[in-house]
């Protein structure tokens, strides 16, 4: 005959609690806090988060180079077209610009992708930077060069292929450069596209390589 033993439901809860605990291990070894909440600890009260650049938009570069290396931003192209036959002929002003750079002496060059144009602020980038304002107009094509020292300085405008006139040579840090750019006469996109394509020196590289070189060097003239 088998006896029934009573057990209290008191009682019972604590065996239950025993069993779970002796099958689960806790460990006692504090893990290292994740960066976000690091972030959570430091802020003061009421203060919202911020990670750097998680609101740039597209357009911002998010690589800025350093003392040692070139950023080649991606073209701007006015008016804005993003058909293949433009983005093609961006494409190849920026490995023009990338040609530059090497050429002036970089010792790395950082190549963003599209639509990174502009340095981030509030600092800019920490190596100088190239850029471009590719001009369409039908089948005439024009492009300016933009030339970034380190850091949230003045932009300078050169002239690659076609003539154009400034209104100002130095363009203030993130403000728009094709505001400042008028185009006098245009060059042919067929012909720019095979110049580009068979690396025929244009017209305004020289003066671009001179002023990037000296960028390199530190002399900043």
């Amino acid at each position: 005959m088998v006896q029934v033993v009573k057990i209290s439901p008191l009682r019972s809860l604590a065996l239950a609690l025993v069993l779970i605990s002796a099958g689960c291990a806790v460990s006692t070894v504090r893990r290292k806090p994740l960066p976000e909440e690091q972030a959570e600890q430091k802020r003061p009260p009421g203060a919202a988060v911020h990670y750097d650049h998680a609101e740039d938009a597209p357009e911002i570069s998010r690589g800025v180079g350093n003392s040692d290396a070139v950023v080649v931003l991606w073209p701007r192209i006015v008016p804005k077209n993003e058909t293949k036959e433009v983005l093609e002929l961006a494409g190849l002003v920026q490995s023009r610009l990338e040609s530059i750079a090497r050429a002036a002496g970089a010792k790395t060059v950082e190549k963003r992708p599209a639509p990174e144009r502009v340095c981030p602020r509030p600092n800019g980038c920490q190596g100088p930077s190239l850029g471009a304002v590719v001009t369409v107009k039908d089948k005439a094509c024009a492009v300016a060069v933009v030339v970034g020292p380190p850091g949230p300085s003045n932009l300078e405008l050169f002239s690659l292929s076609g003539s154009m006139e400034f209104k100002s040579k130095a363009v203030p840090f993130r403000e728009p450069p094709e505001s400042s750019v008028t185009i006098t006469e245009f060059a042919k996109c067929d012909e720019l596209l095979k110049n580009l394509t068979e690396n025929a020196v244009l017209p305004g590289q020289p003066e671009v390589e001179s002023r990037l070189k000296s960028l390199i060097a530190g002399s900043g003239n």
